[in-house]
């Protein structure tokens, strides 16, 4: 009787938390409809930009549509003709084209498929991180409390055009699965972990390493995983290798890439891209995150409970430190003493695979607020021991959240494939299957340069392989191309450079050449 009296407290405590866990997740997505709005209102048609956004568009439709193909076909994208790998000059958003493909099966319009992103990963955003910060706490309205402040931190919506990095739900999650499997000592964990890993990786390499850094962390917290770690050492090494020949084939266009075209970021581009400090008061301004911070630092020296808290500083400090990138700089400008102060960053850079690859070491900041968000869970949830004073608490901080966290309103609105221009209407039934079209632009920055991207977006409604393109990279062969036709054309020897392209279809805009 004793037994069947536990098994159904069991299974009535196991469904009530289920129910909790629920309505938190349905909490997590009415906050992010709400945020956007204009998006889920305008599914097909509203982009938070018309830049980075509409080829972060392209790409992830183009994997949507091809995926599962092989991977010899899976990285051919359409664009920079004749390169055949043109899907890996930037981040491959396999992970994210898994997600949109049936939205976009449904919806047949290419935003839909930017928007599915965007939305799903606000939502494993905030119930990663809350899943992590509540392991962490064991305090529930705490752990959903700063899930809201750090995915609705600026350091995070500054990254609503970059989805990739946006999409950055996987790190905290994989940090919550590192933490059960060391609690469990059950190796299904360890299992899914791997599996995060790879998921992030074939999307997004960068927030890979978020993963990796992570993982180094909770092993610096909690010393007895290693003695676990090596207890399972077998199912490690089969994980580890199952894993790489899983995931091997799709990493390995990178590999191709950058042994094909030399492909690397010169220090002077990843300086460019690097953190300026001032930039933690302007563009990352993020007040909620930071008085909290702040607040609850000085409070735990207060109350000298800060020795405990160390490591979650030390690695906040290193992550901020990593975003400035491989020298100081500030106002845009490199800081010399009189020479240029070295940082952390120009060490990895050297001897670290793949970050001589990374241009934006400003994207280490989203580890940062990770970290800082985790110290303020832990010295809340220590701080505030009355229950009555940590709900009013939160509920003040909730209503700051919403006061201060800035409202997106940079929507553009994108026609539909079905009204494409009709010169590409004309060019869907034509028998040629390359098309280039003048003039051509590179790293302008400025219409011309959207113009190439507009023209990737049609080209989804076409189907025809463009000469053209933008991307992470641009290969020599593409800008010296476009240096010739944007200065010869239509001299000889121009034309003869795009018929060596295999060009079989020339489309001039005679507007943009006047007389």
């Amino acid at each position: 009787m004793k037994k069947l009296i536990d098994k159904t407290l069991f299974i009535s405590n196991f469904r009530r938390k289920i129910a909790v866990e629920l309505i938190i997740l349905l909490f997590f997505s009415l906050t992010t409809f709400l945020y956007f709005w204009p998006v889920v209102t305008h599914f097909t048609s509203y982009l938070p930009g018309n830049q980075d956004e509409l080829f972060i568009t392209f790409a992830i439709t183009q994997m949507a549509r091809k995926f599962p193909q092989p991977p010899n076909q899976l990285f051919d994208s359409g664009i920079f003709y004749p390169a055949t790998q043109s899907q890996a000059f930037s981040d491959l958003f396999i992970t994210s084209g898994i997600i949109a493909k049936p939205f976009l099966a449904y919806f047949k319009e290419p935003v839909a498929a930017f928007n599915s992103v965007l939305l799903i990963g606000q939502i494993l955003t905030l119930w990663g991180s809350y899943l992590l910060l509540n392991k962490l706490s064991k305090d529930r309205i705490t752990a959903v409390l700063f899930s809201l402040i750090f995915s609705f931190s600026l350091i995070h919506l500054h990254y609503i055009s970059h989805l990739h990095t946006f999409f950055i739900g996987l790190a905290p999650l994989s940090g919550w699965l590192l933490l059960k499997w060391i609690e469990s000592k059950k190796n299904y964990w360890l299992y899914l972990w791997f599996l995060i890993l790879g998921l992030q990786t074939i999307n997004s390499p960068l927030p890979a390493y978020f993963i990796l850094y992570l993982a180094i962390f909770i092993f610096w917290l909690k010393p007895k995983a290693i003695e676990i770690l090596w207890e399972n050492k077998k199912h490690v090494l089969i994980i580890s290798l199952g894993s790489l020949i899983l995931f091997y084939p799709y990493l390995s266009a990178y590999f191709s890439v950058s042994r094909q075209y030399d492909y690397h970021r010169s220090l002077s581009e990843v300086v460019h891209f690097s953190l300026s400090p001032e930039q933690l008061f302007g563009s990352f301004f993020s007040p909620v995150l930071y008085f909290l911070f702040v607040l609850l630092f000085l409070l735990t020296i207060f109350k000298r409970e800060i020795e405990e808290m160390k490591i979650y500083l030390i690695a906040m400090l290193v992550s901020l430190l990593l975003s400035l990138g491989p020298v100081l700089h500030w106002m845009g400008k490199t800081v010399k003493i009189p020479f240029p102060i070295p940082l952390p960053y120009l060490l990895l850079y050297y001897i670290v695979p793949g970050f001589n690859g990374f241009r934006t070491p400003s994207r280490w900041l989203v580890m940062f607020a990770l970290f800082a968000v985790m110290f303020s869970v832990l010295a809340w949830a220590k701080l505030f021991t009355n229950k009555k004073l940590k709900i009013f608490s939160s509920f003040v901080v909730l209503i700051f959240i919403v006061l201060l966290t800035p409202q997106y309103n940079s929507y553009v609105k994108v026609t539909s494939l079905n009204q494409a221009p009709p010169i590409y209407q004309w060019l869907r039934y034509q028998p040629q299957q390359v098309v280039v079209e003048l003039p051509m632009a590179a790293w302008d920055k400025g219409e011309q340069t959207k113009q190439e991207i507009m023209r990737m977006y049609w080209s989804l409604y076409h189907g025809k392989k463009l000469v053209n393109g933008y991307s992470g990279y641009f290969p020599q062969s593409y800008l010296y191309l476009t240096s010739l036709t944007q200065q010869q054309f239509p001299n000889q020897s121009s034309i003869e450079a795009l018929q060596n392209s295999g060009a079989e279809l020339l489309l001039v805009n005679l507007e943009q050449y006047g007389d």
